[in-house]
């Protein structure tokens, strides 16, 4: 009878939790989309219907899914404009936190302060990495709909903020409220791709991930120099500005409604945000950028007390963020929710994945900001050129990001593709440290950055699906956002170990032929040296390409680290491509049921 039947009484208990859920997590009616949702969506158990008819279900509970947000079933068109919304997000939001490179000289020129310029890169960065994951834990309330529009608002006010700056304490600070937008775009980016793309797709979707980002980051300094060579910097921000409106216009329109939680619901869940630690790792993350940058500019020394008081505060707060993030995970006393999942990091696959994704953050921001440079200083190319002779390694990019995305297409081999992906970064870096210190630019130097950029196509594609894979059901929000976070923390300290070494080694170098004056000329701005005579000029550009050569190697040890970091994401039985469809909430997790069922029926057999 069916009143005996243990599957039955299971299946009883799931429907009464469902019922008893206050998190309706469909879509309300929307008569404009055409799209009607319901609420409180029933869900077969395993063992009340044969095995085969389960996989076509989805599950809703208020346990283990709580945070999935299942796309609503829409026209493909419509799905298709989700996605190019997504994949625009992304794009703008990696583009802009490389694109001011090439045009820091121009800045300078027509703001002054020369020795402020890389807060105008920083400022942007500190925000973008401190504020992914808090923005994606905030779209689990507010759903993602509303986070994309106000992040993409946030975004679009604070670019023209940035192109009426007058001065350059006005630019850094806009700069810094445009980080935030651009967080929430690339964060909810990651997000929702899980949700949006039908699960066999989503090997492709990797690939298009890797492409924008990697593609964006590498273009920034294309179009950055192109822009303040045939026009005024202030159009490297007007020109986000159509882009924001047409964005916004189609998810406003287009988008079906977010999933929505009841007002009671909202307010709990909104009580159980981490605000403790996401303090504490906005503490950790600004004492971290403020004294490293201090301590590389200005020819401060490193034992200054402002500086090691800052590098102590932020070794405080990511000890304090750790432990909080530790103590809530084991609390049973508390209804905050960590924003970081500290048991994560015990999953040695994920873990791996994160150092990769850290490591492959160095070269991404890093070289394609240093390159430029050295075609500018060393070889003497204006910024437009400089910018252009990046195009291999965008191009690279793109390929590596499609490769990494087609390996894992059937079966997911994210490991030897970090692992491949990773070994090209260190032989191209190390190939890097080979430049001569010729006025021309080698012709191998090109090849050089398309070996660097497939390496990091690959391992943005692989490292992005490998995430997903291993994130359980509803740890998607707190994975992709600390994705979000370490690549341009990555970048970041690749940047200040550049800027350190840069300082020390031409400073010492330049100050023992240069006078006074013509040091000064230098700290105005690094082509004050075209002013100079021929073999003065020859000598300073020697230096240089000497200093970019150190930059190289201490990149090559980090290249190095990545593919250990890499080889611990190894495994023999690696998660299977299934996995995607929990994700997007096409098939609940039948199979770990299902094993349940087994040991059940085996430990009956075994009482019989």
């Amino acid at each position: 009878m069916s009143s005996s039947n243990p599957d039955s009484l299971r299946c009883q208990k799931e429907l009464g939790s469902q019922r008893a859920s206050n998190i309706d997590l469909q879509a309300p009616e929307s008569p404009e989309m055409g799209i009607t949702a319901t609420s409180g969506t029933e869900a077969p158990c395993v063992g009340s219907e044969p095995d085969k008819d389960t996989q076509s279900h989805v599950v809703a509970t208020s346990t283990g899914n709580k945070h999935a947000v299942p796309w609503p079933h829409v026209e493909p068109w419509r799905r298709n404009v989700a996605l190019a919304g997504i994949f625009v997000g992304v794009f703008f939001s990696t583009l802009d936190s490389t694109i001011i490179g090439t045009a820091l000289v121009s800045i300078v020129e027509e703001l002054g302060s020369f020795w402020l310029s890389p807060w105008i890169v920083l400022a942007y960065l500190l925000t973008y990495m401190s504020f992914a994951m808090a923005i994606a834990r905030l779209s689990d309330i507010y759903g993602r709909k509303s986070i994309m529009l106000v992040s993409w608002a946030i975004f679009m006010v604070f670019s023209l903020a940035c192109a009426l700056s007058h001065t350059i304490r006005q630019l850094i600070v806009f700069r810094a409220f445009q980080g935030l937008g651009g967080a929430g775009l690339y964060s909810m980016g990651m997000v929702m791709i899980a949700e949006v793309l039908d699960p066999s797709k989503f090997a492709a979707g990797a690939a298009w991930i890797g492409l924008t980002v990697g593609g964006s980051g590498v273009l920034g300094p294309i179009l950055g120099g192109a822009i303040s060579n045939q026009s005024t910097w202030r159009w490297i921000f007007y020109m986000n500005l159509p882009f924001s409106v047409i964005a916004m216009a189609s998810i406003f329109f287009i988008w079906p409604a977010s999933a929505k939680t009841s007002d009671n619901g909202k307010w709990r869940t909104f009580l159980g945000i981490d605000f403790v630690g996401i303090l504490f790792m906005m503490g950790g993350s600004i004492c971290l950028v403020y004294g490293l940058q201090r301590a590389t500019t200005g020819g401060r020394s490193w034992g200054e007390a402002v500086i090691v008081t800052c590098l102590v505060l932020s070794g405080v707060f990511w000890i304090a963020f750790f432990s909080w993030e530790g103590l809530l995970g084991a609390r049973s006393w508390s209804n905050i929710e960590p924003i970081f999942p500290v048991h994560i990091l015990k999953r040695r696959v994920m873990a791996a994945a994160f150092g990769s994704i850290f490591c492959t953050g160095f070269p991404l921001i890093t070289a394609t900001i240093l390159l430029p440079e050295r075609f500018q200083l060393v070889n003497g190319s204006p910024p437009l050129h400089a910018g252009l002779s990046l195009l291999p390694l965008a191009a690279a990019t793109g390929l590596g990001s499609f490769i990494g995305g087609a390996i894992s297409s059937g079966r997911n081999l994210t490991s030897p593709t970090l692992i491949g992906g990773s070994s090209l970064q260190l032989l191209a870096l190390g190939l890097l440290t080979t430049i001569p210190d010729t006025f021309s630019i080698p012709h191998y130097l090109y090849g050089v950055e398309v070996l660097l950029g497939i390496g990091v196509g690959m391992c943005l594609s692989a490292g992005t699906l490998m995430v997903t894979l291993n994130s359980e059901l509803g740890e998607i929000a707190a994975t992709q956002g600390a994705t979000a976070q370490l690549r341009p923390l990555g970048g970041f300290i690749g940047l200040t170990i550049a800027t350190a070494l840069f300082n020390a080694r031409s400073e010492s170098a330049l100050g023992s032929f240069l006078s006074d004056a013509q040091m000064e000329a230098l700290h105005r701005s690094p082509l004050g040296a075209l002013t100079f005579e021929p073999d003065v000029l020859a000598m300073v550009r020697a230096v240089y390409a000497s200093v970019f050569r150190e930059q190289m190697r201490a990149l090559v040890g980090v290249a190095a680290l990545g593919v250990l970091v890499a080889c611990a994401s190894f495994e023999r039985k690696a998660v299977g491509m299934e996995k995607m469809k929990v994700h997007s909430g096409v098939q609940p997790e039948v199979e770990e049921v299902r094993e349940e069922r087994k040991e059940e029926r085996k430990e009956g057999n075994a009482n019989v």
